[in-house]
C-alpha cells in the first residue's frame, strides 16, 4: 500500500467515524442549521477587509530562515507572491501571501470546553462529514469558485537550513502555538474585492448536523493528536507541500 492509499484509509476511518465542529453563536447555529444557508466570510487580501481572517492575518504566511544560503520556493504559483526581507542578523524572512482575497470556514476535530471559552457558545456539529462537504464543494462550484478543504498544518515561525528549499501554504498554513486548535479548514477562492463573504445553500443541514450548545455540553470528545498530525502531514503531501 502506498502512502496515497494509507492517506485514503486515514479519511475513510475519520470521515465514518468522526464529527467536524464549528463553534459559532447559539441565534447564527441555529440559523444555518434550519436555513440551510452556510455562510464564509473573505479573508482580506487585495481588498483589505475587516475581518477575523484580517485580524488573524490569514492572508499572510512568514517564516524567519537563519543565516540560509539560498532559498528554493517549491510552491510559489497560482494566486500566491512571496518576498524575501533581508534581516540586519543576516537571517532572512519569507512572506508568503495570496493576491486576492478568498473565502474561509474553520471548523475542528475536537470538541472541548476551551473551543467554548475561545470562540463561541455553539458547536454546529458536522455528523456527516462527507456528505457535507459534497455538497458545500457543489454549491461553491455552482458559484463559479474554486474549493479545498484539509487540516491545517502547524509550523514554527523560525526555522534552521543551510541552504533552504521551503514550502508555505498560506491557506493552510498556521503558527505552532494553535497547534491545540486542530483546525480544519474550507477555503473558496477568488472572492469579488467588495464582497464580504458568501452565503451557499446547503440543503436540509438538520440531515447531517446537530448542535451543542455550552449549556448542553456533557463530555470533551478529543482525537488523538498524533492522528491529526498525521492526516495535515499527509494532506500536504497530496498537495504537493514540503
Amino acid at each position: 500500500m502506498n502512502r496515497a492509499q494509507e492517506f485514503q484509509g486515514l479519511l475513510y476511518h475519520w470521515f465514518t467515524r468522526g464529527h467536524l465542529y464549528r463553534f459559532l453563536p447559539e441565534r447564527w447555529a441555529t440559523e444555518t442549521r434550519d436555513s440551510g444557508i452556510y455562510r464564509l466570510n473573505a479573508s482580506p487580501g487585495a481588498a483589505e477587509l475587516p475581518t477575523a481572517a484580517q485580524r488573524d492575518n490569514e492572508h499572510e504566511k512568514r517564516i524567519t530562515i537563519l543565516r540560509p544560503t539560498d532559498i528554493g520556493i517549491l510552491n510559489d504559483d497560482g494566486g500566491l507572491r512571496h518576498r524575501i526581507i533581508d534581516e540586519e542578523s543576516g537571517d532572512k524572512t519569507l512572506v508568503v501571501e495570496t493576491e486576492k482575497p478568498y473565502y474561509l470556514s474553520s471548523f475542528t476535530l475536537d470538541l472541548t470546553r476551551q473551543m467554548y471559552e475561545d470562540f463561541a457558545d455553539t458547536a454546529l456539529v458536522i455528523t456527516d462529514i462527507p456528505e457535507f462537504f459534497r455538497r458545500l464543494h457543489s454549491a461553491a462550484y455552482d458559484q463559479r469558485l474554486y474549493a479545498l478543504s484539509s487540516p491545517v498544518r502547524y509550523v514554527a515561525p523560525v526555522v534552521a537550513y543551510g541552504m533552504a528549499a521551503v514550502s508555505v501554504n498560506p491557506f493552510f498554513d498556521k503558527e505552532v502555538r494553535f497547534k491545540e486548535q486542530k483546525e480544519f479548514r474550507t477555503v473558496l477562492w477568488y472572492a469579488e474585492d467588495d464582497c464580504r463573504y458568501v452565503d451557499l445553500d446547503l440543503g436540509n443541514l438538520a440531515e447531517i448536523t446537530e448542535l451543542i450548545p455550552k449549556r448542553d455540553f456533557s463530555c470533551e470528545r478529543k482525537v488523538d493528536e498524533s492522528f491529526f498530525r498525521e492526516l495535515s502531514r499527509e494532506a500536504m503531501w497530496q498537495m504537493h507541500v514540503r
